[in-house]
């Protein structure tokens, strides 16, 4: 299971879906903390930006910016992929989520290291 985390990214989750997911989660569950934490995340992310976007120089807002637009064609086109390698299975859904809530976290770290 550890090496399952290291591969989907879920060892990247809060502490709350982990905890919402319970000791042994049908997929129904996972789903459904899961929509939580892709909430939850981009919430994070959105804010991460608002609060960077706010104090840089309008050539550094305009920087972040595009790399932004470019991150979010680039997780749609990853995370795209990971539903589409799991597409008919129980786990499609799963699989996209996690790669969009992991992703957000990641890319939330970057933003409030931004300079």
């Amino acid at each position: 299971m550890a090496a399952d985390r290291n591969i989907t990214g879920d060892h990247l989750l809060s502490p709350a879906y982990h905890s919402c997911i319970g000791p042994s989660p049908g997929n129904s569950e996972i789903g459904q903390c899961l929509e939580t934490e892709v909430e939850r995340q981009e919430g994070a992310l959105n804010e991460a930006y608002r609060l960077v976007m706010a104090h840089l120089t309008p050539p550094r807002r305009e920087a972040l910016r595009a790399s932004e637009r470019q991150w979010i064609k680039e997780r749609k086109r990853a995370c795209d992929l990971a539903y589409k390698e799991m597409e008919g299975g129980t786990g499609d859904g799963i699989a996209h989520d996690i790669c969009t809530a992991s992703r957000a976290i990641l890319r939330t770290r970057w933003i409030e290291h931004f300079r």
